[in-house]
């Protein structure tokens, strides 16, 4: 999947994929410990991501790889997965999805101060301007607990942070043994934070096992893979500002789901987000 004339289809599909992430996350919330749930998640996919490396003929990544790959599955898998399980349970998701849904405006300025990406004012403007449709899309209205909006602002920075290590370092690792190292430093980091909680808890039904497999094999494996190789083909900015819009899709799809309506705010919002993502994206170059 080297080919730049599939980006715009990979990330249409990480929509789809992420956006329905945000239904199944919120109905198997109610039957465990969120960490559990990471933790479970990342395990299962560890596993199913070696066998598929297994037929693909791939485990290993260069040893030169490691280090890198080591240092953005830490950001990428444990700890903006913790901080924003963490900051969701205290501020909710929407405002926690707005908050973290800035990370392509710190990837945009992180990119392009340390690897040469363009960081021009409109490209800015556009990331911001999104936030902002975000901000009105979620309908964010009243002051939260700082202490976790910090908190997930940290995981927002991490997921950026990775980005860029992997669009600098990685383009040329396999993007499914990069996925899949991704998770075992993410699996690994998590299991020692499970040993330490007290708070453990599951409730295992079929609904929650389903859940638990979407989770897996499509947020995850599929869902990271694609984000990988997108990564390896395009700009970090570029990709980072293009699923601005996956936090809308997860709520649309939520109102079909729960029977939630969506209010006049949330149409403004979303057309706020689509005009700040194509005034970024459609930047001239010199």
């Amino acid at each position: 999947m080297n080919n730049k004339n599939t980006i715009p289809l990979q990330i249409l599909s990480l929509y789809l994929i992420w956006g329905f992430t945000w239904v199944v996350m919120r109905f198997v919330s109610g039957h465990a410990n969120p960490s559990v749930i990471v933790f479970i998640r990342l395990l299962l996919s560890t596993l199913i991501a070696f066998v598929l490396c297994f037929l693909k003929g791939k485990i290993l990544p260069k040893a030169s790889q490691l280090p890198y790959i080591a240092a953005s599955g830490f950001l990428l898998m444990f700890l903006h997965h913790l901080f924003t399980q963490t900051g969701t349970g205290h501020l909710g998701s929407g405002l926690s999805a707005v908050i973290d849904y800035t990370m392509p405006l710190w990837v945009t300025i992180i990119a392009g101060l340390t690897i040469g990406e363009s960081l021009s004012l409109r490209k800015m403007l556009g990331v911001l301007f999104s936030i902002a449709g975000l901000i009105v899309f979620m309908r964010i209205t009243q002051p939260e607990d700082t202490r976790y909006i910090f908190l997930v602002l940290l995981a927002a920075i991490s997921w950026a942070v990775s980005n860029v290590i992997v669009r600098a370092k990685l383009k040329d690792c396999d993007p499914l043994v990069c996925t899949t190292w991704h998770l075992v430093f993410g699996t690994i980091c998590l299991a020692v934070n499970l040993a330490f909680r007290k708070d453990n808890y599951l409730e295992l039904t079929p609904s929650v096992i389903a859940g638990i497999l979407y989770l897996c094999v499509f947020t995850t494996i599929l869902g990271f893979f694609l984000w990988n190789n997108i990564l390896r083909q395009v700009e970090a900015s570029f990709a980072s500002i293009a699923i601005m819009g996956v936090p809308v899709v997860g709520v649309v799809l939520g109102a079909l789901f729960f029977q939630e309506s969506l209010s006049m705010m949330n149409l403004i919002g979303f057309a706020m987000i689509l005009l700040g993502v194509l005034t970024a994206l459609t930047e001239k170059k010199e």
